[in-house]
């Protein structure tokens, strides 16, 4: 005669199962969401950053009518301030560790301060500062715009050396490059166009989206949910005596 299977779930484990399952779908959903989110943010990269560019002037103007301009298109013409160049620390590019060269630029018509970021070098020793070539004439430099990165938590300040150029910074932070350089910078950066002069390796993408990375997030935390309820099945699906 086949023993009977019998269900006797204790009430806290029923009750911290559903607590998990809930925990788990909600982040799973929250994930979903962050995906459209991101790859909402790419297509917008991808179809922005290939319109023509408008110049500076016209930029500043549609900043203050729309609330979204980021990866825009933008010519500006000045030149670099010397010897205002800074170096974002630990920017990878693969297995490579690097440096973001930032640099200050200055515009002919309206004198305004941009931070320009003009693309990646490698480390090679972290005790001598790179030499960072600079051209000193004036020019016209096709870039498209982004907002600077949300300030992270830092142990003090995001300078890393204060006392030399190039200096090195843990995070963009403009009012710290405000200090450092005693200048008044426009609150947005201008990422190098491949064909502008003046640049290092430049493979622009949308500031730290990886929306697949999301969408595998999401299934994660649903095979989560999935298991633990197995699990609670397993431990209290019993035979009968």
């Amino acid at each position: 005669m086949r023993r009977a299977f019998s269900f006797r779930p204790r009430w806290w484990q029923t009750l911290l199962t559903l607590f998990f399952c809930a925990l788990f779908l909600r982040l799973s959903v929250w994930q979903v969401h962050r995906y459209h989110e991101k790859l909402a943010l790419q297509n917008a990269f991808t179809l922005k950053s290939a319109a023509p560019s408008i110049d500076f002037k016209q930029f500043h103007m549609q900043l203050m009518h729309k609330t979204d301009m980021r990866y825009t298109p933008v010519k500006l013409t000045g030149h670099f301030l010397l010897p205002a160049i800074f170096l974002l620390d630990n920017q990878m590019r693969g297995s490579a560790v690097g440096y973001h060269v930032l640099s200050l630029f200055e515009l002919t018509k309206s004198h305004e301060k941009v931070l320009i970021n003009r693309g990646w070098i490698p480390l090679y020793r972290r005790d001598i500062l790179p030499n960072i070539p600079t051209p000193t004439q004036t020019l016209t430099l096709n870039t498209f715009s982004v907002y600077p990165p949300q300030k992270i938590i830092v142990l003090s300040s995001t300078l890393i050396d204060n006392q030399t150029w190039p200096m090195r910074i843990e995070a963009i932070d403009l009012q710290t490059i405000e200090h450092a350089t005693h200048q008044t910078i426009f609150p947005m950066v201008f990422l190098l166009k491949q064909a502008s002069p003046a640049g290092f390796l430049r493979e622009w993408s949308p500031e730290n989206l990886h929306a697949t990375q999301s969408k595998v997030y999401a299934v994660q935390w649903v095979l989560f949910a999935v298991t633990l309820l197995i699990i609670y099945f397993i431990l209290n699906f019993k035979r009968g005596k």
